[in-house]
């Protein structure tokens, strides 16, 4: 490697006012970690005119020479962000969100603006794209978390919130046991209307997490199968719940058991899911050392830390 490598490659922070979303925390997540490997971090508005122009034409970059490559992280199919990217650099784009209703949007676009590197979180999708675009680098790196920004909490037992759904949820599993908890006097959190925040803060969302005794986690193409498609993908849910000591209760996407090596998981019984979450309040220090052992290899192997020299590597090879 020569020297000042990485200065030629640039993490794209999106500077365009748009509106703030939840979701950008793992982006700011992201461009953190790698920057701690030695990427710099430079603004850019990517959501311009120009952007959605070049994108509805599908007309990539103007081909200049460009020495530099930049980073650019898409949460969802933020198609006119890539092209308006590659007027500033080579690409390499980071994708959360890629649902298999848009897949083939996807093979179009990446045929068009010809990345260097596309790093794809769901492995469904990145096995798919690999196939579809086989002149363009296509790899899975999962999702992350920053495992030291979460506390393991109390045990299970000494916890006063009893169960947590947070976020999009399960309708058919939610409305099997919200009756049942509240006949039972169980504190239940979850949202009562779109887009209700349960914990307005990050402090509050850390507390609440490591107070919580059973969080509540489905995949999406469980939750929102017209929006995902097949697409069983692990979330950053997961692995914050788990790295806050609680109990995952749902279901868990095969990526994430290969991830841990077992499944992290109390999978529902969808016979009666109501008898079986009561029992598991009831008993709730029986799963203790299950919680414990979750815990400890979501510290292991989804952290942010280790995915970042993943990247660098792939970065370092590839670019």
């Amino acid at each position: 490697m020569s020297d000042g490598f990485e200065s030629k490659i640039v993490l794209a922070r999106n500077k365009s006012p748009i509106q703030y979303h939840v979701s950008h925390e793992a982006i700011k997540s992201m461009l953190s970690a790698l920057n701690a490997q030695g990427f710099p971090i430079q603004d850019f508005a990517l959501d311009s005119l120009t952007g959605k122009i070049r994108c509805r034409l599908r007309t990539p970059r103007t081909q200049y020479p460009l020495k530099r490559t930049i980073v650019v992280p898409l949460m969802g199919p933020q198609f006119p962000q890539i092209y308006e990217a590659g007027r500033h650099g080579k690409l390499v784009l980071f994708c959360w969100d890629v649902w298999e209703p848009l897949w083939h949007a996807w093979v179009k676009h990446l045929i068009a603006t010809k990345p260097k590197l596309v790093i794809v979180t769901a492995r469904q999708s990145a096995i798919f794209l690999s196939e579809k675009v086989p002149d363009v680098h296509i790899k899975y790196v999962p999702e992350a978390i920053n495992t030291n920004d979460y506390k393991s909490g109390r045990p299970l037992h000494e916890r006063t919130l009893d169960v947590l759904e947070l976020g999009r949820r399960h309708t058919g599993w939610h409305d099997a046991v919200t009756n049942v908890l509240a006949a039972n006097e169980y504190k239940h959190f979850f949202e009562f209307a779109p887009k209700e925040v349960i914990f307005p803060t990050s402090r509050s969302f850390v507390d609440g997490l490591a107070d919580t005794k059973v969080s509540v986690c489905f995949p999406s193409s469980l939750t929102h199968p017209k929006r995902s498609g097949c697409v069983e993908t692990t979330t950053q849910r997961y692995l914050e719940s788990m790295a806050s000591g609680c109990l995952v209760l749902g279901h868990a996407p095969a990526e994430l058991c290969d991830m841990f090596g077992f499944n992290p998981v109390v999978e529902v019984d969808w016979v009666s899911p109501s008898k079986q979450l009561i029992d598991i309040l009831n008993n709730v220090e029986r799963y203790e050392g299950f919680a414990q052992k979750a815990t400890i290899r979501a510290r292991e192997v989804g952290s942010w830390e280790l995915r970042s020299k993943m990247v660098a590597a792939m970065l370092r090879e590839k670019v």
